[in-house]
């Protein structure tokens, strides 16, 4: 994990997350009329699709996150050499999807660490997640 104190919960590895600045579009409420943010499209599929197989790979629910603070390390492969993106719009999806399928307020999280690894086919961003002493 990020310190020798932390004590890794669980690795779970997630598709490419789409860009905080993709992931909502302005519209209309429909029951109230005022202006709201709605998730795109393709942010909806990417956070269903991500969020199903980080319960699978978190064996169906059965990882345990303990209370008090957490760490987290994000390791981001992206899908293509030289491609330009900003980390912190990759994290804030990733870390939502981790937090709503472990059942935790991402708030806890103190200590987030993002790298950049090697590309893959399609890319994706390996979540290390550790309980803080």
């Amino acid at each position: 994990m990020t310190t020798t104190t932390d004590t890794v919960i669980a690795t779970i590895t997630l598709p490419w997350p789409p860009s905080t600045n993709g992931m909502y579009t302005n519209g209309v409420d429909r029951r109230t009329g005022k202006p709201r943010r709605f998730l795109t499209a393709k942010a909806r599929r990417w956070k269903e699709t991500a969020c199903m197989q980080a319960w699978v790979q978190a064996v169906n629910g059965r990882v345990v996150v303990p209370a008090g603070p957490l760490a987290i390390a994000l390791e981001l492969h992206p899908p293509r050499r030289g491609m330009r993106f900003d980390v912190d719009g990759k994290s804030k999806a990733t870390q939502d999807c981790i937090a709503t399928v472990l059942g935790f307020d991402d708030s806890r999280i103190v200590d987030c660490r993002v790298t950049i690894g090697d590309t893959v086919d399609g890319g994706s961003v390996v979540v290390t997640l550790g309980a803080r002493s």
